[in-house]
């Protein structure tokens, strides 16, 4: 056990080295033996423009996240970090990794409709991957909310919330029993 937190205390050192390639070590050691609980640490790196030249091996590294226990660490990551410059390839990261964010869904609703037109496509990547994994009732009630919102949005918005309305609403599901 003590081995354990002495490797993580490594690791999590590595993550915040002021020096590049130790930071770069640390990623690729990160993915070979990381764990959920590195995340929030990734993301802080992302987000601190402290380390721009890296930021490109973390979003790749997060792409490749496969762990369903992190779904909701990416979720509070988006809450954490929404606005801030990157954030697009966080949401991105969410339909890369290819897990399953069903339950979070209404966020990535909200993020199609509020955000700017790039986090919105790539939040509607989400919602493609993750909608059929909704019962029909669910899928029904967030046709109807995201109706609700078409007549405050600009004519470019509208078009890619309509084109969501139009995904939503001919799947033919769900994949899994009804919830």
């Amino acid at each position: 056990m003590e081995t354990n937190n002495n490797i993580n205390n490594e690791l999590l050192s590595g993550l915040n080295s002021p020096d590049l390639k130790t930071v770069s070590a640390t990623l690729h050691e990160l993915r070979l033996h990381g764990n959920v609980n590195f995340l929030p640490a990734l993301f802080s790196l992302l987000f601190s423009n402290k380390m721009t030249e890296i930021n490109e091996e973390i979003v790749n590294l997060i792409n490749d996240i496969k762990d369903p226990k992190a779904v909701p660490v990416f979720v509070d990551a988006i809450t954490t970090y929404r606005g801030r410059k990157g954030f697009g390839e966080l949401v991105s990261a969410c339909w890369q990794c290819g897990l399953d964010f069903s339950a979070y869904i209404d966020v990535f609703i909200d993020l199609v409709i509020e955000e700017d037109y790039y986090t919105s496509l790539e939040a509607f990547s989400v919602i493609e991957e993750n909608i059929s994994l909704l019962s029909t009732q669910q899928r029904s009630a967030r046709l109807e909310y995201i109706r609700s919102k078409l007549e405050n949005l600009s004519p470019e918005k509208g078009l890619l919330v309509n084109e969501m309305v139009s995904v939503i609403s001919t799947i033919s599901g769900p994949f899994r029993l009804d919830t």
